[in-house]
Parts: C-alpha cells; structure tokens; sequence
C-alpha cells in the first residue's frame, strides 16, 4: 500500500536492451480497503481491440506521450511469442526512443487497485514508475527495472519522503 499521489504510470524504453509488452490495463477504485470490493472500474484498457501497426493515443484518453505529441511511438504489435496477452500488446522497445504516460486521473484521496500485465523477453530489460501527477516529470513515487541487473528479477527504489 502506499499514501501519495497516483498521476500515471511511465512506461520508457530506458536502454538499448529494454523491451516489453503490455496488455490489458485495469484501474478500479476500491470501496472498503484491504478487501475485493470495489465501487467502479476507472477503466480497463484491452489492448486486443486495437488494431495493430496504429498508435496507442488516438484509442483512449488515459495515453498520452511524455512530449504530450500524439501520432508518435509506441506502436500496437502483434505479440504472438506469448499467448497469455492475446494477440496485440503495446511495445515499449529498445533505445530510449519510446516514452508513453498512461494517465491515473492524479488522485490524491482513496485506494485504488492498478494491474497489467507485462511480458519481458528473456535477454531483455523493463521499466516503468508511477508518477506522482499526470505531468511527466514532475515527480515519481517508485521506479521498477525489471532483468536490468539479474535477468528475471525486477529492482525497485522509492524516493524518500
């Protein structure tokens, strides 16, 4: 559990071994804490009903990009390596080219439960943070590497408050 903000979630191709894939993106905000209840899914996101090859902006208003300039990476790929994620995921691939904000609504009050999942092909590394407001940059609350130091382990670090 954590107290803060939740603004977004920056998924970044942070070096030239990141790739990662992501599908179906789920917000719920819960009613009672610590229990399965929830009041109403904020939204959920399933990347299976894109068209691949199209840009992930244009399909729903919680992407933007970090330049907040829409037409640009990432991209839906067909992902037909894992069949647990279905047929399209979003790509966040190699070289640092590729940063996308997928928007949280900044909310400062109440708990919420966020969940994706996220395929890291072996020899390969992934990162996101969670961002404090839907503003890239301003500040992030946890920042994840995943297979950056040990491949099929994931390091994380939380600013001190």
């Amino acid at each position: 559990m954590y107290n803060g903000n939740l603004g977004g979630v920056d998924f970044y191709s942070a070096s030239a071994t990141n790739r990662l894939y992501l599908d179906d993106i789920l917000l719920i905000e819960a009613v009672i804490p610590g229990t399965l209840c929830y009041s109403r899914c904020n939204f959920r996101d399933n990347i299976d009903t894109y068209t691949a090859g199209d840009y992930v902006g244009p399909y729903a208003d919680w992407w933007t990009t970090w330049s907040g300039v829409e037409g640009v990476l990432p991209k839906m790929e067909l992902l037909v390596m894992n069949t647990l994620m279905g047929e399209n995921s979003v790509l966040i691939p190699e070289g640092g080219t590729t940063d996308v904000i997928l928007k949280l609504g900044n909310a400062s009050s109440g708990n919420y439960r966020l969940e994706w999942q996220m395929y890291v092909p072996s020899g390969k590394m992934g990162y996101y943070n969670i961002q404090e407001t839907e503003v890239p940059g301003v500040v992030w609350n946890l920042e994840l590497y995943f297979g950056d130091v040990t491949e099929g382990t994931g390091e994380f670090t939380v600013p001190a408050a």
